[in-house]
């Protein structure tokens, strides 16, 4: 109870109390003895300190079972990928002398300050969602919260079925075409993932990218990405549908990727591969501004080697985070993608309206492009026309496509602009 308050008055932010029992203990120690059970809690306690960080505490609540507090958390849903890692961190056995054990966990979990204001409060609803969880099957998690319930199922779900997706060749890429706002000429496209699960069916990106991320299968998507990008537009190339080899196709890099890899290697490496249609000019790495919170120098770093490189570097959602003056300038950008937001409410807000018309001067005076993505309507078109915005993309013009869609589109779009005027 002591250690509990002390997690709930030291830090600011959410915390969480987990009550973890050992599955099926009573048969280890049946199978094994009492000494090689002793031993076997020792190393489950050994391995729960190796997961954890320093300002966690963690115990011996009873026999079998441990107490878990996580202090400081950013997000309710930290608690999930938490729960993850503890149970990849358990995919190992344990070798207790001799003896080769496997040991999972069923977890009752309550959050502070939501699921109790007192310690015994805290702990009482641990133990009411560890007594659900111990109905259910190995490795169950469950919340004092069903909202939270809900959300941890959901995530271990898609990220079973996203790790045989890649098997199962389950992503595919569909292509949304950018537009000249003055000739409607297309000069360039989008590349956005989808995936159509045979489990779950076509899933949206904005369910399954953030887990992508979490679960650190992000990097592998994005070389698949890149590959298959760089497979189809050599493919355009030689079927000669372009009159010019200068068309980029956008890729989104995760800022996560940035932290974690050396993303100028992994996109260098792939593009290479394609050395006779030399694609390096046609892929423009597409970032957002939270690339630059953690650590400017080294993303400029990189952004600069990818620039020196020939690939084209443009900026996503523009505004809608950290947008500073002061590193804007700096940046290699060649493009700044007007956030959706702002074009959505264009014609009816006036701040909109004004946000977008100054990011269009920012971006003329830094010699760089704009680009209004999610442009619906011929109304918001002709508006960001009169500002001067460059390029626009949305559904207006084009909606994103599959590759076989995508050359059908570019060999009659000569003569289907003519309706656009």
């Amino acid at each position: 109870m002591n250690a509990i308050n002390t997690g709930k008055t030291s830090y600011n932010r959410l915390g969480a109390f987990m009550l973890a029992d050992i599955y099926r203990f009573t048969y280890i120690n049946d199978v094994y003895g009492f000494d090689i059970g002793d031993e076997l809690l020792k190393a489950v306690g050994r391995r729960l300190k190796d997961i954890f960080r320093p300002t966690d505490i963690i115990g011996r609540v009873a026999s079998d079972t441990f107490g878990i507090i996580l202090t400081d958390l950013k997000d309710k849903e930290d608690i999930i990928i938490i729960l993850d890692r503890l149970r990849e961190a358990f995919e190992q056995p344990f070798n207790i002398n001799g003896n080769v054990i496997s040991v999972a966990m069923q977890i009752g979990i309550a959050i502070f300050p939501d699921n109790g204001t007192s310690a015994k409060e805290v702990y009482k609803n641990a133990d009411i969602s560890l007594a659900k969880a111990k109905k259910g099957i190995e490795w169950n998690y469950v919340f004092f919260s069903d909202d939270l319930n809900s959300r941890a199922s959901q995530f271990l779900l898609y990220k079973t079925n996203l790790e045989k997706a890649f098997e199962k060749e389950e992503f595919v890429i569909y292509y949304q075409p950018y537009f000249d706002i003055k000739t409607l000429e297309i000069v360039g496209f989008e590349a956005l993932t989808r995936w159509k699960s045979k489990e779950l069916g076509f899933v949206p990106p904005m369910h399954f990218i953030p887990i992508l991320e979490e679960s650190g299968l992000i990097s592998k998507l994005e070389s698949w990405l890149i590959n298959q990008a760089c497979k189809d537009l050599d493919y355009l190339y030689r079927i000669k549908l372009f009159a010019r080899m200068s068309i980029p196709v956008s890729i989104n890099i995760s800022p996560i990727s940035f932290k974690n890899e050396n993303v100028y290697e992994k996109v260098v490496n792939i593009v290479s591969k394609y050395k006779k249609t030399d694609l390096s000019s046609c892929i423009n790495i597409e970032i957002t501004e939270s690339l630059f919170l953690e650590n400017f120098e080294t993303a400029l770093f990189t952004l600069n080697k990818l620039k020196s490189s020939d690939f084209k570097i443009s900026i996503d959602d523009f505004g809608t985070g950290y947008s500073s003056f002061s590193y804007i300038k700096d940046l290699p950008i060649d493009y700044i993608k007007i956030d959706i937001s702002f074009v959505r409410h264009i014609l009816d807000d006036k701040k909109s309206k004004s946000i977008a018309k100054t990011i269009i001067e920012l971006a003329r005076n830094l010699e760089m492009k704009t680009i209004a993505e999610g442009v619906e309507t011929k109304e918001q078109f002709e508006v960001l026309k009169s500002l001067g915005c460059d390029i626009v993309q949305g559904f207006w013009l084009a909606r994103p496509m599959p590759i076989d869609e995508l050359i059908d589109f570019l060999e009659n779009w000569e003569h289907k602009k003519l309706n656009y005027y």
